[in-house]
């Protein structure tokens, strides 16, 4: 039974999302939230695809950071801390996302006038 222990504490060791950040994303795309996941985009969305999208779509300062940091360690086998590690900078991301979308929703467009 080590398995699912160990299972059930690596489950428990993965950051959740910030629940204002799930709730107007799932109220601006109109899907419903899965816990778990991923969703089918067309009713529903959960956290691997917010991960995806971090992962494949965000750009900061001409880079991608999740794209940069796995490249980072290619070659080498990551550690279970280097993947709870790499599964915050996603959620920061997630949260970075978050705070864009308020700031845009303020300043309707820029430079300031």
């Amino acid at each position: 039974m080590a398995g699912v222990e160990t299972r059930r504490r690596r489950t428990a060791d993965v950051p959740a999302l910030n629940r204002r950040l799930v709730k107007e994303l799932t109220a601006r795309l109109k899907l419903n939230w899965l816990p778990v996941g991923r969703g089918n985009l067309k009713n529903t969305v959960g956290p691997e695809d917010v991960f995806n999208y971090a992962y494949t779509v965000f750009h900061v300062g001409g880079y991608q950071p999740c794209q940069k940091w796995l490249k980072d360690r290619k070659g080498r086998a990551l550690s279970y801390d280097d993947m709870q590690h790499y599964r915050k900078i996603v959620v920061a991301l997630a949260e970075t996302i978050r705070v864009m979308a308020e700031i845009d929703a303020v300043i309707p467009a820029w430079p300031l006038k």
